[in-house]
């Protein structure tokens, strides 16, 4: 088998599409793509080149101020992926997202992973508006035995 038709198995296999061969794989036998929603619409919204200035707090009343800048792209209609290079606390700092709609599920999702931490960050949320409204539940920054809610806008 070549190697394109061992790659046309493996992803139809990941994509779960039961009967499939190299052939149907190649051929014009592949399953209907979806099509984006308007929410998926919002997701572009991360396209571009920013400095950016935030704003964390470990205590309440007390925030530290970080700079960065964010790189933001689409993965073809559905996802947007950012990363993001600054310094947080005086510590070099490097993250990647991804963010996405579930049009099925009716509901915003996303991933993060950064350098200061070996946690991946699984979201859930909605799309208001042109706002991207995501929950998690993360290690606590006073006891990383512990997992706590966040919320991020």
């Amino acid at each position: 088998m070549s190697k394109f038709a061992t790659f046309c198995v493996l992803l139809c296999m990941a994509h779960g599409i039961g009967q499939c061969t190299p052939r149907s794989c190649a051929g014009d036998q592949l399953p209907q793509m979806p099509k984006p929603v308007a929410e998926h619409q919002v997701l572009k919204n991360f396209v571009g080149e920013w400095d950016c200035e935030m704003e964390s707090f470990m205590e309440p009343g007390k925030p530290t101020k970080h700079k960065s800048t964010v790189s933001g792209k689409m993965v073809g209609d559905f996802w947007a992926a950012i990363d993001v290079k600054g310094d947080l606390a005086g510590m070099p700092f490097a993250g990647h997202g991804t963010f996405g709609f579930d049009a099925a599920k009716k509901k915003a999702i996303g991933t993060w992973v950064d350098s200061m931490g070996d946690f991946l960050w699984m979201y859930d949320g909605k799309i208001e508006g042109n706002k991207l409204l995501l929950n998690a539940k993360g290690p606590s920054p006073m006891d990383p035995t512990k997992m706590i809610p966040y919320r991020d806008t």
